[in-house]
């Protein structure tokens, strides 16, 4: 009984977890062509706890890594 509560505990976290992650990234996304340009190409990295690491491909300055905060959005060059 104890695993299947953990498990349904898991999911119900893992499942809000990924709207939260999918909702931080559009926003993070939309900052980041703010920061960097319209034209911009944003792919994300990955997720790391409270930060976004992306993949951003300029015409003037190439592909560079960028990181957003996920508490107040803000979007850095790496």
């Amino acid at each position: 009984m104890k695993k299947v509560v953990a498990l349904a505990l898991a999911l119900v976290s893992m499942s809000a977890f990924a709207g939260t992650q999918s909702a931080d990234y559009t926003t993070c996304k939309a900052n980041a062509k703010d920061a960097f340009g319209a034209d911009a190409v944003v792919k994300v990295k990955r997720f790391r706890g409270q930060t976004v690491e992306m993949f951003v491909t300029t015409k003037e300055t190439g592909r560079f890594t960028a990181v957003c905060d996920r508490n107040s959005f803000v979007v850095t060059k790496k």
